[in-house]
């Protein structure tokens, strides 16, 4: 059978593992005009910076003698405009200024992770580490680039250095709790989640992986609370919506599980993702007046249900010749 989102495995669910982000902000400003090249020096662009203005990169071969405080400024200012690659260099120059500016290199080895390049993370936060061994963001950026490289061991060791030096890490307690589950130790991933869920109890990434978790474990009421959790926090992403979707499914609250897969996806998808828990359940009636309305609603460009419906069909074929009854009963209603 085939569900528009798996559900039967915790890793085909949607867990949100936190991207690490430089700590000035990521909004964008579109609307700015670029400063001309022949305006004056680091001080006037960093105000015009401030006022809303972008800064012309043909602008920064002019700059002379900056320190690495103000090329780290320029760098954060780039990050807010949502330039990441001047950002990258203007705390290149920073570094290659002053290499001992830890921040700094926290803010590189940051941009790295967004970008992927996770050897080069894993360089920055091991270089911080060496003169600053107590740097508890530093072992959790560390953690993060090592579980990307598919070192879990290591990382794990530096998510757990991490919260011992700082308990308020609670990206570090999402990372652990994300493995535990992987490694099948719910328990653990759930004290976790609600460690991490005390420090920020408004999150809606948190709560919905701790919803995935208690749904990956078939704990249906508990997942579907943390879901709404998630969704009362802001949450907006189809995928959590059809994570919703699926619980309340397999709690049989069928109804609300539709309209929660709408939301997620289409009508379509939403009826037949319905029509493959109903047929789990060994109700191949309902599953088949979901899978007909799946056709219904898309007819010429969903597939899924025209194969799912000839499932349904098959098992209510067999539910027949194993009764001895020789008329199928009336289809009963989908919701």
């Amino acid at each position: 059978m085939q569900l528009s989102t798996n559900f039967r495995t915790f890793g085909h669910l949607l867990v949100v593992a936190f991207v690490s982000t430089v700590l000035v902000g990521c909004s964008t400003n579109k609307g700015s005009d670029h400063i001309p090249a022949s305006h004056g020096n680091y001080k006037e662009i960093l105000e015009r910076q401030r006022a809303g203005a972008a800064v012309d990169e043909n602008l920064m071969p002019s700059f002379t003698e900056m320190t690495a405080d103000e090329y780290e400024q320029l760098g954060d200012k780039y990050i807010t405009q949502g330039n990441a690659s001047m950002a990258f260099l203007q705390y290149d120059k920073g570094l290659s200024t002053d290499a001992t500016k830890t921040g700094l290199r926290y803010k590189m080895g940051l941009l790295y992770l967004r970008k992927g390049l996770n050897e080069d993370a894993r360089g920055q936060f091991e270089e911080i580490l060496k003169s600053d061994p107590k740097n508890g963001r530093a072992h959790e950026g560390l953690a993060e680039a090592l579980l990307h490289l598919g070192q879990e061991d290591s990382a794990e060791k530096h998510f757990k250095t991490a919260l011992t030096l700082d308990p308020k890490l609670w990206k570090s307690r999402n990372f652990l709790a994300v493995m535990h589950d992987r490694q099948n130790q719910h328990s653990d991933a759930v004290v976790e989640y609600e460690k991490a869920l005390d420090v920020k109890p408004g999150n809606a990434a948190l709560w919905n992986n701790l919803a995935v978790s208690y749904l990956a474990h078939d704990e249906y009421e508990k997942s579907i609370q943390s879901f709404q959790a998630a969704l009362r926090s802001g949450a907006e992403d189809k995928k959590i919506y059809n994570n919703y979707g699926l619980a309340l499914g397999k709690a049989g609250r069928y109804q609300e599980a539709w309209e929660a897969f709408s939301k997620g996806s289409s009508e379509a998808k939403a009826y037949n993702n319905i029509g493959v828990l109903l047929l789990e359940e060994a109700k191949a009636q309902r599953a088949t007046s979901c899978f007909q309305k799946a056709i219904e609603a898309n007819p010429t460009y969903y597939p899924k249900a025209n194969e799912n419906l000839r499932r349904a069909q098959t098992a209510l074929k067999n539910v027949l010749q194993q009764t001895g009854r020789m008329d199928p009963p009336s289809i009963e209603a989908c919701l």
